[in-house]
């Protein structure tokens, strides 16, 4: 017996529709998952015009020009060799939705709805929890935000635990690379040794980034196929 296919067979004119419509739909979900940030930080350009009377207002605030230094010390990576690919653009997106009381410390409480609606949140989170398989750029990614963000902002500390010492250390130092370039002289380096890494910040400030090995297991099973997936904590300490 010959197998058979139900096959949905529709007027030219309904077809047609059909795609639009599904077409819409896939491009409102794009956007729906393309904004755990919103296009205010696609915006943060060195080229880009902030003329406009409500990107005025908001300049006032430190914590807005502390964002877009974050956000251009990340852009300015790019062309120093570490071009982000897409995911792990969307990576920082979520790490910078989680550092924004960091970012605007008390500025937050004072004008927290301006900052919810700007950035197109319900609620503040100060954790993201990544899941994805190896060879994901992960590792790459947190090293990339980590080098900006103790680059950017004023008395930052950042702790990381990796899955060994020999990690650790791999991570730390290639967070010291990153930063010596962006400051394009290794002058701006404090202190530096196999757990820390100290820089100078903004102003007379400096920041800290420390990096630790630490014992980690990943038990597969439970996993659909049994497919190794590597995760990625990331959590803000308020």
């Amino acid at each position: 017996m010959p197998t058979r296919t139900a096959v949905r067979c529709l007027p030219l004119c309904g077809w047609s529709a059909e795609i639009a419509t599904r077409d819409r739909r896939k491009h409102t979900e794009k956007e729906k998952r393309d904004s755990i940030i919103p296009e205010r930080i696609e915006c943060y350009d060195e080229d880009a015009d902030y003329a406009g009377e409500d990107q005025e207002e908001s300049s006032s605030y430190a914590g807005d020009l502390r964002l877009k230094s974050l956000v251009k010390a990340l852009n300015q990576l790019d062309s120093l060799g570490y071009k982000r690919s897409k995911g792990q653009r969307q990576f920082h997106k979520a790490f910078i939705g989680a550092c924004l009381k960091k970012i605007y410390g008390d500025e937050i409480y004072r004008d927290l709805g301006r900052i919810l609606k700007e950035y197109d949140l319900d609620e503040l989170k100060s954790d993201v929890i990544l899941c994805t398989p190896r060879r994901f750029g992960k590792t790459m990614a947190v090293a990339l935000f980590a080098a900006a963000y103790i680059f950017t902002q004023p008395s930052a500390e950042i702790s990381i635990f990796s899955t060994g010492r020999r990690a650790s250390r791999k991570i730390l130092a290639l967070i010291w690379q990153m930063i010596v370039k962006l400051a394009g002289s290794a002058g701006i380096v404090v202190a530096y040794n196999q757990e820390c890494l100290e820089v100078r910040g903004p102003g007379t400030t400096t920041s800290k980034c420390y990096s630790y090995p630490s014992r980690v297991q990943i038990d597969s099973r439970g996993i659909a196929g049994g497919t190794m997936c590597c995760w990625v904590f990331f959590w803000v300490i308020t």
